[in-house]
């Protein structure tokens, strides 16, 4: 049984895509070493500040089972 954590985040930002694109790329790369798969995505809803997707997951066996603690 493989077991897959996603982490999404969303963040509005003021800068062209190009822009954020080219801040986030050191990064990029670390989080493509440690994650299987990431992906940024943008857009650009109408009358408000774009909005920058970061989507990152991996997928691991049984061995590295975490127990959930519940949130306070």
């Amino acid at each position: 049984m493989c077991i897959r954590d996603r982490v999404t985040i969303q963040v509005g930002i003021d800068l062209p895509a190009r822009a954020v694109r080219a801040l986030l790329r050191p990064y990029l790369g670390v989080l493509h070493v440690v994650f299987g798969r990431v992906r940024v995505s943008t857009s650009r809803a109408s009358g408000r500040r774009p909005l920058m997707t970061l989507e990152f997951d991996a997928e691991h066996g049984p061995e590295r089972r975490r127990v959930a603690r519940p949130v306070r």
